[in-house]
């Protein structure tokens, strides 16, 4: 989702070009021979998934799927540390389906990223593209098994749900899982900035208007029921009509009376895609009748007293006619609502690329029904011919997806009103809370200190120190004659408060980060440091969540990786690794006579090895409450080698942990 890309540009003809034969390209890939068909973890949603993957490749993004075939490609951007900003659609389809529901939706995202390159733009902030293996339910008649998996919502329910073999979920994954090279990722409210799709709209209100884009105010809630119906195989010819309890007759009373009352009903549409007969014989009277329903309303409350109504006068029916009715709920998903900061910046940009505005609901369901259970989403949809939809004859025009390209390239509004997906809250919070600190707070408070310290002759130890004035202020106390020493920690040598807005309340600190040109001067006044200390471990991900910063857990997680990153630093600065180790091995507590503290040999780390191994921090390196650290993703030369404690070397099960005498 390119979100500095120049209004008014025309779309790049070759990214263009690149996107239609790539619609061509998937609409091949497929189960079938005569149509075109992809389910969960069939061979051709493997292969499609692949597909996908060499785009990203070619991208520069970094790939990775899923054991349940869902994949991912990751451009990192200037702040890899900062909320991910994700885009995606589906791989799967419906049996003899189009080929751009969710096919078109990956292929655009791809697009709008390699349209930014052409533009010599480079992202502040990593964007994630998203296929996810499922979300039209074919084989389980349970929707989005893609996203639910990144986003912790394949719970113990959806893992029992069966398909017609009589596999349950959970077994198909075991047996037929992509595990091979497979990763796990999964997404917080913490990692997340928001959710963004392209879609076609499955629908004629674009059409009918003339206009080639809309922007998605909410998803309608959606129910999928399993029917059984029960009566009695007898035979054709020789059972009167009276004695009959005929399954098939009730089912057909049935699903009329699904037509009859969502006509009656606002907003309610129902189907019956699917039925079943047995024993399926042109000369016996069904013994049982099966047959799903889809029913979707865009309000939740409205939905639950369709339901109600429906499965009453269903059993009313079955009673009637002496049939037995069981009913199973497979899956509801509530309606979903948009997020308002984004609905606004996809608008912007919609009228700055076509001069018009339009807002419209989705009677479809789509991915973000599950991303939205862990961040704000937003849709865009495009037109589609006659509004046909899970059909062969499904078509969007090349200059529709152009908009839909432009639209999602061009929403700079997006990140700068809403950077971590709620409003302008969370960034505008961070840099209030950095300016809520500043410089000369610390200076006054590192005086008045030093006063009392010089006037009793107390030794004073001043930790956290952000900033080379207050460096200076604590060098002249020395000189002075005050027995006062200065701590600063990795976070200051390392991120800046920009930087640290981005990244959100992960970045967290009091006091806080400082501007760019501060952290450039403690590194030129290193030499007045006495000692750099740990980070500190943060809250656990439920404390720093919300809308207000203020009220959210501070602490920066660092352990190790502050290390990595420091030394790192220091080596591509030419600082001597000697002289900057005395800064670790300073012992704080030693000089003030503390015994048993934490901060002492064979309680923390007798010493660590650094190798030159280049590479990312991930958040598998990250054991406990520390993936809220704000150094994932950052780019490093130098690793930790080893660590040992009491002459022990510390495995690396323990990457990543404060170090412990019982690691």
């Amino acid at each position: 989702m390119g979100i500095q890309h120049l209004p008014g540009k025309l779309m790049d003809k070759e990214v263009l070009q690149r996107a239609i034969l790539r619609v061509e390209s998937l609409g091949k890939i497929s189960d079938s021979p005569d149509f075109l068909q992809r389910t969960f973890l069939s061979k051709a949603d493997r292969a499609a998934a692949s597909c996908v993957m060499g785009w990203m490749d070619e991208l520069g993004m970094e790939m990775a799927h899923d054991a349940g075939g869902t994949v991912r490609g990751v451009l990192a951007g200037k702040f890899p540390a900062a909320k991910a900003l994700l885009i995606g659609s589906h791989l799967d389809t419906v049996i003899d389906a189009g080929k751009y529901d969710g096919a078109l939706g990956i292929i655009c995202a791809v697009a709008a990223l390699e349209q930014l390159r052409t533009e010599a733009v480079e992202l502040d902030y990593p964007v994630h593209v998203l296929g996810f293996s499922d979300e039209e339910g074919v084989r389980f008649q349970s929707t989005y098994l893609g996203s639910a998996g990144v986003v912790g919502g394949l719970d113990a329910g959806m893992l029992s749900v069966r398909d017609e073999e009589g596999m349950t979920l959970g077994k198909v994954l075991e047996i037929e899982g992509w595990h091979e090279g497979a990763e796990i990722f999964s997404y917080d409210e913490s990692s997340s900035a928001g959710y963004m799709e392209l879609h076609i709209e499955q629908g004629r209100v674009l059409e009918n208007a003339g206009e080639a884009v809309a922007i998605v105010s909410g998803i309608a809630g959606q129910a999928r029921v399993r029917i059984a119906v029960e009566g009695l195989a007898d035979h054709a010819g020789t059972t009167p009509m009276d004695l009959r309890k005929d399954a098939l007759a009730g089912a057909a009373e049935m699903i009329l009376s699904v037509e009859r009352i969502a006509k009656e009903r606002s907003g309610l549409v129902g189907t019956v895609g699917m039925i079943k007969v047995r024993p399926g014989a042109s000369n016996a009277i069904p013994q049982t009748a099966d047959f799903t329903l889809d029913m979707r309303q865009p309000d939740d409350a409205a939905l639950s007293d369709s339901l109600d109504f429906l499965r009453n006068e269903m059993e009313d029916i079955c009673a009637r006619r002496g049939l037995v009715m069981k009913w199973e709920m497979v899956q509801i998903n509530a309606a979903v609502p948009c997020d308002a900061g984004m609905i606004e910046a996809l608008l912007e940009s919609a009228e700055r690329v076509t001069g018009k505005r339009r807002l419209m609901g989705s009677g479809a369901g789509h991915d973000g029904v599950m991303m939205s259970r862990t961040m704000p989403i937003g849709m865009i949809f495009i037109r589609c011919r006659a509004g046909l939809s899970h059909h062969p004859d499904e078509y969007a025009e090349p200059d529709d997806i152009a908009t839909g390209i432009e639209d999602e390239a061009v929403i700079d509004a997006f990140r700068k009103s809403n950077p971590h997906g709620k409003a302008a809250s969370v960034t505008e919070g961070m840099r209030q809370w950095f300016s809520s600190r500043p410089v000369e707070a610390e200076l006054s408070a590192i005086r008045i200190a030093m006063e009392l310290a010089g006037g009793t002759g107390a030794k004073l130890h001043v930790v956290h120190v952000t900033h080379p004035d207050c460096l200076a202020l604590i060098s002249e106390g020395k000189s002075s004659g005050v027995d006062v020493t200065a701590e600063t920690c990795p976070h200051y040598l390392l991120l800046n408060a920009e930087h640290g807005a981005l990244i959100g309340p992960n970045a967290k600190c009091a006091p806080s980060l400082r501007d760019e040109e501060a952290v450039a001067g403690m590194w030129e006044s290193l030499d007045l440091v006495d000692t750099i200390g740990s980070d500190h471990s943060p809250s656990p991900p439920g404390m720093k969540s919300g809308d207000d910063v203020f009220a959210m857990w501070g602490g920066i997680a660092g352990c190790q990786h502050g290390v990595e990153l420091v030394c790192d630093k220091a080596i591509a600065r030419g600082v001597s690794l000697r002289d900057f180790a005395s800064r670790w091995r300073a012992n704080v507590f030693a000089r003030f006579g503390v015994k048993g503290a934490g901060i002492e040999v064979g309680k923390d780390a007798d010493f660590f090895i650094l190798e030159k191994k280049p590479g990312k921090i991930a958040k598998a390196e990250l054991l406990q409450r520390h993936p809220l650290s704000p150094y994932v993703g950052m780019e490093r030369e130098w690793r930790v080698a080893g660590t040992w404690l009491r002459g022990r070397k510390v495995g690396d099960e323990t990457r990543g942990r404060f170090l412990r005498p019982d690691a």
